[in-house]
């Protein structure tokens, strides 16, 4: 959450002022902490994958922090990156998505493939 609360930071940062028309965009920057919360509190009963999310977790916020404290910084010090469009503000969020959508498919592989295992045996001690 502090990175989520970071990220708000930095970009809000950069704008002259917050509209009610900017919430669709501050929830799609919030939307990879959220989605990676929600996957490890579905996975918190099985530790090893729980840690494997904990590293998913750091790498991402750490990532997405720094590329966005590094675009503010450029944005306030160097006058001629404030005349094109900011697309890391844009690319960081959507590449953040893109790793936790692929990140719960795989948990979710692994979820019916250990399914399937357990179903198999199940059935051969029946008989």
């Amino acid at each position: 959450m502090l990175a989520a609360l970071a990220s708000l930071v930095i970009v809000g940062t950069g704008t002259t002022g917050l509209r009610t028309g900017d919430l669709p965009f501050l929830a799609f920057l919030i939307a990879p902490y959220f989605g990676l919360g929600l996957l490890a509190w579905r996975e918190r009963e099985r530790p090893r994958l729980s840690n494997l999310l904990f590293v998913a977790v750091l790498v991402l916020s750490l990532g997405g922090t720094l590329l966005l404290g590094i675009d503010s910084y450029r944005f306030h010090t160097v006058p001629e990156h404030r005349l094109v469009q900011r697309m890391t503000i844009l690319t960081v969020p959507m590449l953040q998505s893109t790793a936790v959508i692929a990140i719960a498919l795989l948990l979710q592989v692994n979820r019916m493939l250990a399914g399937h295992g357990r179903a198999g045996t199940g059935r051969s001690s029946r008989r």
